[in-house]
């Protein structure tokens, strides 16, 4: 079971165990129609629970979870993560992907050589994520993820077209 981050815990709502998460995709975040979520600290140590309710709201969303009743329990789930499998998320189009089914894949210039493996991604709220890529050489960098340093992506091949990287030396 492939499980996919969604967000983070970061405070109550009310009094009732409904909380925020930040989720670095802000609305269009798969929170909007998933029925289950996991919550940990890290993926493997995650608990299960079934999705009551979810709203968005300005600053993120509002989650309601069987399980959770108290603002107590809530204030102990503070900065863990919020989960889903991979299997919930919805179908993408041709030209659509997950970022997370990235890790992994293949990293190239655009000549067709490989330079390294995709490693992560860090959403950069209000700015591009930025795209880590781990060379050969065991260094790792981030690249911005804009049309100026990535080329294409080949979900089917699991590659990663990039150029300009060495602007980022």
């Amino acid at each position: 079971m492939k499980l996919i981050e969604l967000g983070k815990i970061s405070k109550p709502h009310g009094f009732r165990g409904a909380f925020v998460v930040y989720a670095p995709t802000g609305q269009a975040s798969a929170l909007a129609y998933v029925k289950e979520i996991r919550i940990g600290l890290e993926a493997a140590s995650s608990v299960t629970y079934k999705i009551i309710e979810t709203s968005w709201m300005p600053r993120g969303w509002k989650v309601v979870v069987e399980g959770i009743t108290s603002d107590t329990q809530v204030n102990s789930l503070r900065g863990a993560l919020v989960f889903t499998e991979r299997t919930s998320l919805k179908e993408t189009e041709n030209d659509e992907f997950y970022v997370s089914d990235l890790v992994g894949a293949q990293v190239q210039d655009e000549s067709g050589a490989s330079i390294g493996t995709f490693v992560g991604v860090e959403p950069l709220p209000g700015q591009q994520d930025r795209w880590w890529v781990e060379l050969k050489s065991g260094e790792t960098i981030a690249i911005p993820a804009t049309k100026q340093f990535v080329l294409g992506v080949d979900i089917k091949n699991r590659s990663v077209t990039v150029y300009n990287v060495s602007k980022l030396r």
